[in-house]
This record gives C-alpha cells, sequence and structure tokens, in this order.
C-alpha cells in the first residue's frame, strides 16, 4: 500500500500515517555488526500534528482536516528501522531503547516536511538530515562516516490535501531506499570485526537552522 493509512473520526478529520510494503533485501552480505537507531527528532518548521502546505504566494498553512496519527518523525524512524533489519545490510538492526552493544549509530532530524502548491499542480517536500557514527574506528579518528541532507520532492497527482498525504509517503519510502544505499556504501570494507563498546551516552544532538525554507 502506497497511499499510507487514513482514519476519519466523527468530527470529519482526517489522521494519517505512513505505510508501504517492507522491501526486499539489498544487501549480498550482512556486515557482522550491529546498528543502533536513535529516534529521529522533529526539526522547528515540522509540526507534529498537523499537514503544512504552502504556495508561491501564501505562508505555510496548516490543514485541520489533515492531520498526523503519530509524531512524523517517530513514523519515518520506525519505517527506516525496519527497512534496515529486512535489507539485512548489518547482522542485527536495533531500536534506541535496546540494551545490546552496537558499533554503528544513525541520527536524523526532519528539517521539512510539507506539500507545496504551484497553482493547480502540488508537490510533496522532505528534507532530512541524517549521520552515520562507527564507534569502532581507531582513537583520534573522525567516528562520522556519514552526514547527508536528503532533500526529496514528489509531485502528488493533484493539489487536494489527500494527494499531498500520499505524495509525502512516496517521499518516505524514498527517502529510506536512499539512506539504504548510502549506509550500505559507507559501512563497505568496515565489516571488519571489532570489540564493539556498549553506548550510554545520548546522541550528540544535530542543530536545526532557526530558519528552513
Amino acid at each position: 500500500m502506497l497511499a499510507g493509512c487514513a482514519v476519519l473520526n466523527r468530527d470529519a478529520i482526517m489522521y494519517h500515517s505512513f505505510s508501504y510494503p517492507v522491501p526486499s533485501r539489498s544487501a549480498p552480505a550482512a556486515v557482522p555488526e550491529t546498528l543502533m537507531i536513535y529516534r529521529f527528532l522533529l526539526g522547528s518548521a515540522v509540526d507534529s500534528d498537523y499537514l503544512m502546505v504552502t504556495g508561491p504566494e501564501t505562508k505555510e498553512q496548516a490543514v485541520s482536516a489533515h492531520r498526523w496519527s503519530r509524531s512524523p518523525a517517530d513514523m519515518i524512524t520506525d519505517l527506516i528501522e525496519r527497512d534496515l533489519s529486512g535489507a539485512r545490510i548489518f547482522d542485527q538492526t536495533i531500536g534506541q531503547f535496546s540494551n545490546a552493544r552496537y558499533r554503528y549509530a544513525l541520527e536524523g532530524q526532519v528539517l521539512q516536511m510539507k506539500g507545496v502548491r504551484k497553482g493547480d499542480k502540488a508537490a510533496a517536500l522532505i528534507e532530512v538530515r541524517a549521520v552515520l557514527t562507527d564507534f569502532g574506528v581507531p582513537l583520534g579518528t573522525d567516528k562520522t562516516i556519514l552526514k547527508k541532507t536528503y532533500r526529496i520532492e514528489v509531485e502528488s497527482k493533484d493539489a487536494g490535501p489527500a494527494a499531498i498525504v500520499e505524495a509525502l509517503n512516496r517521499g518516505v519510502r524514498q527517502l529510506s531506499h536512499e539512506l539504504r544505499e548510502d549506509i550500505a556504501a559507507a559501512v563497505r570494507g568496515k565489516a571488519e570485526p571489532v570489540r564493539q563498546r556498549e553506548q550510554k551516552a545520548s546522541p550528540v544532538a544535530l542543530r536545526v537552522p532557526e530558519s528552513v525554507g
């Protein structure tokens, strides 16, 4: 299902969530290490409750009748964790609250997530910053092996809110695919087993620009 999920309550408010089929395994062989995925954060420009839409001559506005069933950052985190686990890039992919030891850690922030109307047409815009850290590198070596901002724009079939949500859903799927490809490339050649260290500290907070266009 590429259109995500939607639930209509008695007040005619539509609650949306992201949903699409589990991708097929893409890695030829799993890296014999564990990846920890921290919960992605929301940037100040992203609304945690409402679908946001902007136009060429209008400011960003909330569509009150179309809301998120959960925080968009949590939904994106869950799908990325599911997809990375299924892709078997690593021996094990775990969530933030696991007590397992790990070598790699993925953090992210959702900087933008909205519909952009252009006359009678529209597109979905998603911008996510992701950082992959390797705690197995020698001391004094930069632990950041991937740092990238993904900006994905997906055309919507029309300018209506439901169509924009469906386009955002496709954008999340594309984001997950691109992230998996980049992570697989980043850890290629780094698969030598090392003594894993249990990471207890909180992830380093990524800075979000005060104003995101």
